[in-house]
């Protein structure tokens, strides 16, 4: 509800007349905000973890959600999951939004989900024998690959089998360099024009026309915008090189970034996209943060943790950082004009996870 300090306004823009927009509202005008976060701890069950892991026996827990779900957030599940100290727990994070494509499940159709739930519910409550077993042994962890039926396993989150790679974000040129760390080996981002500072105008961004348009939980087709249509007194584009072999990012990219806010109030959206030769790009993940009440002029250092993900980036793509300032998703009341500069003397970094571990085609029964 409040991740990074940025209220989420999924449940509030739904319209859903409940307990949990009136706490969204309260956390975008800021009334009442410690009061709203103390109940939200009352009602998580991360608040009763010493509880469930006390317990004499243990239950059998299997947990599954999906990626672009706008309420639950999956890396707080993951978080959770690690946490929970029973030896017989899965978790599946599944391509889809919300209650899709599970809801075909929920009609009868073949769905992979519920074909687990119903191995689960078969073995633990039915004593039938179900590949079930190998799940909690040795791949506790599945992660769908997005687009795709297939799946990464791994025996614990997190996972040995990923690995960082830092990308380091510079000034920006009047020309795209494609340069390397030499020291660290890693890939840089070259840059695609002058300006080092976001602004606000008071009225929308360039997010209204490209970085983010979200639609409907019943639209399933990806988030999509040309990155060489960006509006770049709105939004900053950083781009990697192009890759030069198919690679698989699974994991929590993390983007370490100083700012410097003009106003006490501002707000920092962060996207990733994958990229082809044409300029499209494909929504990959994204991530906010939120100031209130800081000291303008001064620099503050922000620690973006973009929401989870497993994807495989092809041959010839890039990946491109997209910062912008205003994201209808994110709460946050009425303010000024402004802008936030971009302090690349602090080392920017966007560390993204890789994977080295093989996909598995899941079937759907």
């Amino acid at each position: 509800m409040y991740k990074q300090d940025t209220p989420n306004n999924a449940q509030a823009l739904s319209g859903d007349p409940t307990i949990f927009a009136d706490a969204i509202n309260d956390l975008i005008t800021g009334i009442n905000t410690s009061g709203v976060l103390n109940w939200a701890d009352s009602l998580s069950p991360v608040t009763y973890l010493d509880d469930y892991n006390s317990l004499k026996r243990p239950p059998s827990i299997y947990i599954s959600n999906a990626y672009d779900d706008r309420l639950m957030d999956n890396n707080s599940l993951l978080e959770f999951f690690k946490d929970l100290d029973f030896p017989e727990k899965v978790i599946d994070l599944n391509d889809g939004k919300h209650a899709f494509p599970v809801g075909i499940g929920c009609v009868g159709l073949p769905e992979r989900t519920w074909t687990k739930v119903y191995k689960w519910f078969d073995y633990y409550l039915k004593g039938i024998p179900s590949d079930i077993v190998g799940r909690v042994q040795k791949t506790k962890v599945g992660l769908q690959l997005k687009g795709t039926g297939e799946r990464l396993y791994f025996d614990s989150w997190p996972p040995r089998q990923i690995f960082y790679q830092n990308l380091y974000l510079h000034p920006r040129q009047d020309c795209p360099t494609n340069s390397n760390n030499m020291k660290s080996g890693m890939n840089i981002f070259p840059y695609r024009s002058r300006a080092v500072d976001l602004i606000y105008s008071g009225t929308g961004s360039a997010a209204n026309s490209g970085p983010f348009d979200d639609s409907s939980e019943l639209n399933l087709s990806p988030v999509t915008a040309n990155m060489n249509n960006l509006d770049g007194r709105y939004a900053l584009v950083y781009e990697t090189i192009p890759f030069c072999r198919e690679s698989i990012i699974a994991g929590i990219p993390v983007l370490d970034l100083s700012v410097t806010p003009s106003m006490p109030d501002a707000q920092v959206i962060a996207y990733l996209y994958d990229v082809n030769g044409y300029g499209k790009g494909t929504l990959l993940t994204y991530s906010a943060w939120t100031l209130r009440d800081v000291k303008a002029g001064k620099r503050v250092r922000l620690n973006f943790e973009f929401k989870v993900l497993a994807v495989r980036i092809p041959k010839d793509h890039r990946l491109a950082l997209v910062l912008d300032t205003y994201d209808p998703r994110f709460g946050f009341p009425e303010r000024p004009a402004y802008n936030v500069s971009i302090n690349y003397d602090g080392m920017p970094v966007l560390k993204m996870p890789y994977t080295y571990a093989k996909p598995v085609q899941e079937p759907v029964q």
